[in-house]
C-alpha cells in the first residue's frame, strides 16, 4: 500500500478514535451526574453496576478500537520520514552521523564524551527518581498509616507523602531532558565541525535506527503485560476491591453522597 493512503487510513482512524473517547468520555461524565443525583447516599456496587450497563457497550467499543489502533499501528506502520517544520534534534544528530559515517581524531573523543554525559545524567535522573520513591512506597505499604477513624487525614497524609516526591521526580527528568537536548547539540556542531575539516571516515553508521525499534518493542510489551494484568484483575475481583475503596474515599473523605 502507498504510503498517502497508509497516511490518510491512520488519520481516518485517528479521527474516529478520537470522536469515540470523547462520547466515552462525555457518557461517564453523565452517568457520574446522575448517579450523584439518584439518592442520598448514591454510591454503591449496585448503583455504579446499574448506570455503566447504559455506557458499557460505547466503553467496549472503545477499547476495541484502542486495540484495533495498535493492530493498524503493527500491521501498517507510518513512515519513518519526520514531518516538515518539526526541529528534532536526535535526528538531526542521526542525519549527520548517517551522511558522515564516522568521527576520527579528537571529534570522535569530542563526541563520545557528549554521549558519555547524556548516558550519565540519565542514570543519575533514575537512581534519584527511584530514591524519592521509596518513602511514598514504604508509606503507602504500611496499613497502619489509613485507619477508618481518621480517614481524611490519612488521604490527604498520604496525597502529601506522594505528590511531593512525584513534583521533585518530574523537575529533575525536565532538567535532565534540558541537559540531554543541550548536550545533543553540542554533539551536532562537532559533527559539522568534522564534516567541515573533513575529519570523518566513510564508513556509514547503520545501526542508529537500532534502539528505536527496540524501544518500541519494549513498550508494545509492556502494554500487552498491562492489558493482561488488568484483565486478570477484573476476572479475580480486584477491580471490584478498587471500587469499594474509591467508594470509600469519595463517601467518607470527599463527602460525596
Amino acid at each position: 500500500m502507498a504510503q498517502e493512503r497508509i497516511k490518510k487510513l491512520h488519520l481516518i482512524y485517528g479521527c474516529i478514535l478520537s470522536l469515540l473517547l470523547i462520547a466515552v468520555a462525555i457518557a461517564l461524565i453523565v452517568s457520574c451526574l446522575h448517579i450523584y443525583n439518584s439518592g442520598d447516599r448514591p454510591y454503591s456496587p449496585t448503583s455504579i453496576s446499574a448506570h455503566f450497563q447504559s455506557v458499557s457497550l460505547l466503553v467496549y467499543a472503545a477499547i476495541a478500537a484502542v486495540i484495533g489502533g495498535i493492530a493498524l499501528h503493527l500491521i501498517l506502520p507510518l513512515p519513518a520520514d519526520r514531518p516538515k517544520g518539526v526541529k528534532d534534534d536526535l535526528a538531526m544528530l542521526r542525519h549527520q552521523q548517517e551522511r558522515a559515517g564516522s568521527l576520527t581524531g579528537a571529534y570522535a573523543q569530542g563526541a563520545e564524551r557528549k554521549q558519555k554525559e547524556r548516558r550519565l545524567s540519565k542514570c543519575i535522573c533514575c537512581i534519584l527518581f527511584v530514591l524519592l520513591m521509596i518513602m511514598p512506597s514504604l508509606y503507602f505499604m504500611d496499613t497502619d498509616h489509613f485507619s477508618v477513624a481518621d480517614l481524611n487525614e490519612d488521604v490527604i497524609r498520604a496525597l502529601i507523602y506522594s505528590l511531593v516526591p512525584a513534583i521533585f521526580g518530574l523537575i529533575l527528568s525536565y532538567f535532565c531532558k534540558l541537559f540531554c537536548q543541550q548536550s545533543i547539540r553540542q554533539e551536532i556542531d562537532i559533527w559539522k565541525e568534522a564534516i567541515k575539516e573533513g575529519c570523518v571516515s566513510p564508513t556509514p553508521q547503520t545501526s542508529a535506527s537500532v534502539p528505536d525499534r527496540r524501544i518500541f518493542y519494549a513498550r508494545t510489551i509492556i502494554g500487552i503485560i498491562a492489558l493482561v494484568f488488568i484483565i486478570v484483575g477484573v476476572f479475580n475481583g480486584g477491580a471490584m476491591d478498587v471500587l469499594l475503596k474509591a467508594i470509600a474515599i469519595c463517601t467518607e473523605c470527599i463527602g460525596l453522597g
